[in-house]
């Protein structure tokens, strides 16, 4: 008995073409990606066995404040440990998830300062050369505006140390107004300082006028550091006075 086929429409053609694209499109997307598997496993890939440590590297902040948390790092490795020591200095080392990151904290209260070493071991066993990074060790303690108000000392470079009276400014957080700048104001006249508040402790005088004792209207300018725990300042200027520019030097203590 003669079977007959079904005569295959147009649309039923369509679908089978395309689901023979389909085929052939997944196809060559699988293929490039079993090549690319295939060649990596061929690959002999990273020799840890081989690797000679040399010298390691140690990398982190030149400079620290007590108190605060900081990261230091050894040049990472595949397969290496590292291991790292105090040198020298006041401060701790404690180990992170990363065999190569630790964290350095100092609780000193002097300023000083710290060496780190770090040193490779590989997965083999061999040791390296280890590599030492010297540090600075700051104290800070947060500005507080009124360890810096009342009576100083201003010791100035090549001219005298005199009083000078340091008073809040009313109006702004970090601003200190001197009632006797340069020894030599009119009545009256003030400069102020703005300090940072930030790690830097950073003292700016903004270019302003001043007026001196002998009536010249000059103007003053100029920056230096404080120090937030023995509210202390440096400071250097330039002033312009009686037509003529200036360089000072003042050291502010109490």
């Amino acid at each position: 008995m003669r079977m007959e086929s079904t005569p295959q429409t147009a649309d039923g053609f369509k679908s089978q073409i395309a689901m023979m694209n389909r085929i052939l499109t997944r196809n060559s997307i699988i293929f490039p990606g079993i090549l690319l598997l295939a060649a990596c496993t061929n690959n002999d890939g990273y020799d840890y066995a081989g690797i000679e440590p040399g010298k390691t590297e140690v990398s982190g902040p030149s400079k620290i404040y007590t108190g605060y948390d900081y990261d230091f790092f050894a040049r990472a490795r595949g397969g290496s440990s590292y291991e790292f020591t105090v040198v020298e200095g006041l401060f701790t080392i404690t180990g992170t998830d990363d065999p190569y990151r630790v964290i350095v904290r100092s609780d000193s209260d002097v300023n000083t300062i710290g060496r780190i070493a770090a040193l490779e071991t590989t997965w083999a066993g061999k040791v390296g050369i280890p590599d030492t990074m010297t540090f600075e060790i700051s104290l800070f303690c947060e500005l507080d505006i009124n360890q810096f108000t009342g009576e100083y000392h201003c010791d100035e470079e090549g001219y005298a140390v005199y009083p000078v009276n340091l008073i809040k400014d009313p109006e702004h957080a970090n601003r200190i107004l001197n009632d006797n700048f340069w020894d030599y104001p009119a009545p009256g006249s003030t400069i102020y300082y703005e300090l940072s508040g930030t790690f830097g402790q950073i003292v700016t005088v903004p270019h302003q006028p001043f007026t001196f004792g002998n009536g010249f209207v000059g103007w003053v300018e100029g920056s230096g550091t404080y120090d937030g725990c023995a509210g202390t300042m440096i400071v250097d200027y330039t002033v312009f006075n009686d037509g003529e520019e200036q360089a000072t030097h003042h050291e502010f203590y109490k």
